[in-house]
């Protein structure tokens, strides 16, 4: 919880997404702009991120409102 709620997601199939959502989405950026898994890079290459995923948002949120891009408070 970075603002003090939970986000709430869920998983849906592209074609249900974007019948749902057709204004949030586009096929090609869906297909190309996704958060995918580093095991290759850490198995392969000894590739090790600085920070997990929670901590990578936590940063870029907190230049987003030091630098007055967001006005919100983290949590």
């Amino acid at each position: 919880m970075l603002f003090g709620s939970k986000a709430e997601a869920e998983h849906a199939p592209l074609d249900e997404f974007e019948r749902l959502r057709p204004e949030r989405t586009s096929r090609h950026h869906t297909l190309y702009h996704q958060l995918l898994s580093n095991e290759k890079a850490k198995r392969v290459l000894g590739f090790a991120p600085r920070n997990d995923l929670h901590e990578m948002l936590r940063e870029n949120f907190a230049w987003l409102i030091r630098n007055g891009r967001l006005r919100a408070t983290l949590r």
